[in-house]
């Protein structure tokens, strides 16, 4: 299993700037770790600057994307990848490697969409974000005033193994799906306060029917085996 994040240029025509990923055994051990700055070959906006600290200036020494694609898919191999908020991370990835001429179909777990069903299932109030969670959990917070994804890389491993757990009681608790429907997923009322400070997230039921037994995914949106 892979854990990874990447940093981009911006939110709107987002570019990799920064790519990190982390392989764990079966014990979840560190076993291999790929970690590269890239030159997006485009001015970083000033609000992704803030977040992550990059300027073009200080990356157009380093390899753009395109020199790197091959690194990346044979470092990920056939392995299943974690993100927090896959969706966003994979848009731009997919785009990166279509530039290249390249096209990957990886096993993909998204963290932000597990957090919202079984956190919410359990009627939490958490905000889904790594700082919120890592919170939750009481995990140590890595980060310092700045992104870096080999930081976010392993504070998601900790987040992961956490949701499992929880994933696991839920999963046991009898008839629990039955008992409660899916529609009761989830709202959260605009006047709680949760971790991490307000959240609007809710669940579509819809889309946690389809995901709960599975959240193994390919980018065509196919779920291809369980967790």
């Amino acid at each position: 299993m892979i854990f990874a994040d990447t940093e981009t240029t911006d939110l709107t025509e987002p570019k990799v700037c920064s790519i990190a990923m982390i392989k764990v055994d079966q014990f979840w051990n560190i076993v291999d770790t790929l970690y590269e700055m890239i030159n997006p070959e485009k001015e970083v906006s000033l609000n992704a600057s803030q977040v992550n600290g990059f300027s073009l200036e200080l990356l157009q020494s380093y390899k753009t994307f395109r020199e790197l694609a091959d690194k990346i898919i044979n470092f990920v191999g056939d392995e299943v990848v974690v993100f927090h908020n896959a969706d966003f991370d994979m848009s731009v990835l997919n785009k990166e490697f279509a530039e290249c001429g390249k096209t990957v179909d990886w096993k993909i777990i998204d963290t932000l969409r597990l957090s919202c069903d079984i956190l919410n299932s359990k009627h939490k109030y958490v905000k889904h974000n790594l700082n919120a969670l890592t919170e939750y959990y009481n995990l140590s917070n890595l980060r310092d005033d700045k992104h870096d994804a080999l930081i976010d890389t392993k504070m998601l491993k900790e987040i992961y193994c956490c949701l499992m757990k929880d994933y696991k009681e839920i999963k046991n608790t009898k008839d629990f799906w039955t008992q409660r429907g899916l529609v009761e997923l989830a709202h959260y009322p605009k006047s709680k306060v949760c971790i991490g400070g307000m959240c609007y997230k809710t669940c579509d039921p819809n889309r946690t029917r389809e995901y709960w037994r599975g959240y193994v995914w390919l980018n065509s949106g196919d779920v291809v085996e369980p967790i």
